[in-house]
């Protein structure tokens, strides 16, 4: 069972590291691995059967899910589509976003979809509701994301969660109309509405978006100081209901059931009884999450334990584990691009492996080793993960779990779930009970909130630059095995060597008087990180969403801190994410003529040097220029090679600048002005920049069709090479001290990535 399950894993990752899908034909092949699997006597031919039989299995469901994807030639048309509404609405200020189940409309008639509904000149989106059945009117893209080195890979997460598409309602079109309401027992109906009736407690005070995240699965209203703490303190965990909380779920409802039951039901084993009360308690709040992936994850593997349970089989621990995670690779191969997926899984073989054999794991109840020793193995065992995921591990996140997860399992989550039964029942009664009992649990939930900030604020706290290669990992979760081996096993200390690849690794930096710049993908806008060898200058920051991506590009780049920031012009797409950035990263000095209070002109004649690579702002020649003609150029010059960032200019500022300094605008690469507009890159701007190469930041199917194509055919009449962070993700840009340019993409991933 064990040899099989592992090889039936190793058979699904397989799948998920391929850049092209084989034929769906191959699939064909799946009964012969099976009855290979089944029949052979030959251990090796055995384990061959089942490793075939999961990347056929993956294949199978991967082929389903490429199928169900918006053709390319619906993007951007009309669709009139008839389904429900999937998921809770997230209301922001501007829009609400939603999932949206297909009934018919697609090509293949259903398929899961991600809405956003915004606001109009009508006033705001309608009143929503979890389970209610419309007919919209949307436009629709493929499922598509950012690439940048290290950042969050969207795409995949669409991908692993099935999502046909994304888009937006067309609210005014005459045929969106709401056709049918929520039935009374319809389980997103009754989640919204225990949603609502949490927001409307004013008893829980803030604690509020952290209940109504623990108990429906509902997270749109967690501030952003509130994830800070949970990432310095490591228990973002607790606030997405996982694994762990299924867990305690399963065993409060079988403690209930195994000690009440018998009064209720008496002539039935107590076991079995408690083994049902854990199923339904478990199930109960998985529906309350939504079944979401974790969720439905390990309900699965909580059942396979209840009803051995309740069979009466006495399976080993290895055993139950082994067949968890072959019905979670049975009904979500996908599951294995989740690094929740390997943090559940790790957790509970460390916690088998690492607890065994062990004198104190027997201990009392009473004995501190029993609660400290599965939080020293779990802490130990997932930090190569956990640091080849997210690149840090927080210093007080084991003091900060060991007390986190037993209180949220004793005082939070029994009386948080005991009150929501009561809050979704009728009764005057029973909403009086719910109320007291959520009151009661997000009182012990804020008590718990504040030695969490204590933690966060006081804690130690410190980001680490990792190698981000598996290899690396892998070594490092050997490293972690052999330290945890049972007491007596000669040399476990020198399983701390095997971590050293992982945490000792330092980036590549740029040497004297070379460059490294990044064309972030940031959709539509601008974000540029140009590192020297000490420094870092980060032109322009993207919208909102681009402080993320610049914080986490520096992050996975080792660079703790920001030299300098040019914000080019005010427009959101290049100064919107300054607000956010400015306060994760502060930087040294600021460059700017609009939308930035307290920053320094940037204006031409201004230059310096960092480490043998000199910066030059060429233009506006005064502060009083605005708008997009009054963008900040910065040229970065090289080994003898320049780079031109030219914001969002156009001819008025093109024309100025080939009559004023048409011989310094000569240059090896150049940022499109803006993003390839009809009114920028003129024949003579273009002529005087000679560029070998030009970088289009812009997002897929924008709205302005850019870049232009006839802006396109100018670039390409003179020879310069095309790079588009829509097509190519990233681009990143290399000059070498003997002046050679390297220009690489990050868009290039796995089979369904789009191209």
């Amino acid at each position: 069972m064990r040899s099989g399950t592992i090889a039936f894993l190793l058979g699904t990752c397989a799948l998920h590291g391929l850049d092209a899908l084989p034929g769906l034909w191959t699939t064909a092949l799946l009964p012969a691995a099976l009855l290979l699997a089944a029949a052979s006597r030959d251990p090796r031919a055995t384990a061959g059967g089942w490793c075939a039989a999961g990347f056929l299995w993956a294949l199978l469901n991967a082929h389903a899910t490429i199928a169900s994807r918006i053709p390319s030639a619906l993007e951007g048309e009309d669709l009139v589509l008839t389904g429900r509404i999937a998921s809770v609405p997230a209301v922001g200020p501007r829009r609400t976003r939603f999932d949206f189940d297909v009934e018919n409309g697609l090509p293949r008639g259903e398929g899961r979809l991600r809405l956003s509904w915004y606001e109009d000149s009508r006033g705001d989106p309608p009143d929503l509701v979890a389970g209610e059945t419309w007919r919209l009117v949307v436009r629709l893209r493929a499922p598509r994301g950012f690439r940048n080195p290290g950042g969050f890979d969207y795409e995949t997460w669409l991908f692993r969660h099935g999502y046909a598409g994304r888009g937006y309602v067309r609210a005014r079109d005459p045929r969106v109309r709401r056709l049918a309401a929520a039935g009374a027992l319809d389980p997103g109906r009754i989640r919204h509405a225990l949603s609502r009736r949490l927001r409307e407690l004013p008893e829980i005070g803030p604690a509020g978006a952290l209940v109504e995240a623990l108990v429906v699965g509902v997270r749109d209203r967690i501030t952003a100081d509130q994830r800070e703490t949970l990432r310095r303190t490591g228990t973002a965990h607790l606030l997405a209901i996982s694994g762990l909380h299924i867990g305690l779920a399963a065993g409060l409802g079988f403690t209930v059931g195994r000690f009440a039951g018998p009064w209720l039901v008496p002539g039935v084993a107590p076991v079995r009884l408690g083994a049902v009360a854990g199923m339904a308690v478990a199930a109960g709040y998985a529906a309350l999450a939504g079944f979401s992936l974790p969720t439905r994850r390990a309900l699965v593997m909580a059942t396979v334990l209840l009803v051995a349970l309740c069979a009466r089989r006495r399976l080993g621990g290895s055993t139950v584990f082994c067949l968890g995670l072959m019905a979670v690779l049975v009904l979500e191969p996908q599951a294995v691009l989740a690094p929740g997926f390997w943090l559940s899984f790790c957790a509970v073989g460390l916690l088998l492996y690492g607890m065994g054999g062990r004198p104190n794991a027997g201990a009392s109840v009473l004995d501190w080793r029993r609660w400290a020793l599965p939080q020293v193995v779990v802490t130990v065992g997932l930090a190569p993960l956990i640091l080849h995921w997210f690149a840090e591990q927080p210093i007080a996140g084991p003091l900060a779990n060991a007390v986190a997860i037993p209180f949220v399992g004793v005082a939070v989550l029994p009386a948080l779930l005991a009150g929501s039964l009561g809050l979704s029942l009728p009764g005057r009664l029973a909403d009086t009970a719910g109320e007291l009992l959520v009151t009661v649990g997000a009182g012990a939930l804020d008590a718990l909130w504040r030695l969490l900030e204590l933690l966060a604020t006081h804690g130690p706290r410190y980001t680490l630059s990792v190698d981000p290669s598996i290899a690396a990992a892998a070594l490092a979760m050997a490293g972690a095995v052999i330290l945890l081996a049972p007491p007596g096993v000669p040399g476990r200390w020198a399983g701390a060597l095997w971590f050293a690849p992982l945490v000792w690794w330092t980036p590549t930096v740029p040497g004297p008087g070379e460059l490294r710049a990044a064309f972030l993908d940031v959709g539509h806008g601008l974000a540029v990180v140009v590192e020297t060898r000490e420094r870092v200058l980060v032109y322009d920051t993207g919208n909102a969403r681009g402080a993320d991506i610049v914080a986490s590009h520096l992050a996975r780049r080792g660079r703790r801190s920001i030299d300098t920031v040019v914000v080019s012009h005010a427009d959101s797409d290049h100064a919107g994410g300054y607000p956010s950035l400015a306060g994760r990263l502060p930087a040294r000095q600021v460059l700017a003529n609009e939308g930035i209070p307290g920053a320094a002109p940037c204006v031409a004649g201004h230059s310096w040097t960092w480490d043998g690579v000199a910066f030059e702002v060429l233009h506006p020649p005064s502060a009083d220029w605005r708008g997009n003609d009054g963008s900040c150029v910065l040229r970065v010059s090289a080994a003898g090679r320049n780079l031109l960032l030219a914001g969002d200019i156009e001819s008025r500022a093109e024309r100025r600048l080939v009559r004023g300094a048409a011989e310094d605008l000569r240059a090896d690469l150049i940022s499109a002005p803006h993003h390839g507009s009809r009114s920028s890159s003129g024949p003579a701007f273009l002529d005087a920049v000679a560029a070998d190469h030009a970088v289009f930041s812009v997002r897929h199917g924008n709205a302005w069709n850019l870049p232009h194509p006839a802006v396109l055919d100018r670039y390409r009449a003179r020879g310069t090479e095309i790079h588009r962070t829509d097509v190519h993700g990233a681009v990143i840009v290399s000059i070498r001290s003997s002046g050679a340019i390297d220009v690489r993409h990050s868009r290039a991933g796995r089979f369904w990535h789009a191209r």
